[in-house]
């Protein structure tokens, strides 16, 4: 049983930090009214996200992906919808801020954030969070080349 719950532990560990910050926000509403959520790092649910990706992505971005989350919290009540936006700020603080206005459709309204590897060569984290017309998180944790991130609409 021990040797069980350290493969669990490692395996998780091995999971970019930021995604495991993301995963536990999600454990912790996932029975919310309104809040909707996808979390994924292997198997068959992040294929289909890689395949629904690609187009609007790009195939190099895409196949570099190693984990996925998006969360929807626009129907939560407005108190969980406040406790999610701030949790989020927390995540969000040792990152990077980019302005991704040029990738948004027309009225969306939202912040990108980044987190660059040490020698800043790789992008390891990418997180999207809207506002407006839908609030949202959506994340790319891998290992992308910043000058290969490109959000086409």
């Amino acid at each position: 049983m021990l040797f069980a719950t350290t493969s669990v532990s490692a395996q998780n560990n091995s999971l970019p930090a930021i995604y495991r910050q993301i995963s536990a926000l999600a454990d912790q509403y996932k029975g919310e009214k309104g809040v909707k959520m996808m979390i994924c790092h292997d198997g068959f649910k992040l294929q289909t996200v890689k395949v629904m990706l690609r187009k609007e992505f790009g195939k190099e971005f895409v196949d570099n992906i190693k984990a996925f989350a998006i969360i929807f919290y626009g129907e939560a009540e407005s108190s969980v919808a406040e406790k999610i936006v701030a949790e989020i700020g927390e995540i969000t603080t040792p990152l990077q801020k980019i302005n991704i206005d040029a990738q948004l459709r027309p009225g969306a309204k939202g912040s990108g954030y980044v987190r660059l590897s040490e020698d800043g060569q790789i992008l390891t984290d990418l997180l999207i969070v809207t506002e407006l017309p839908t609030p949202k998180l959506i994340y790319f944790g891998g290992n992308f080349k910043p000058d290969k991130v490109q959000y086409k609409r």
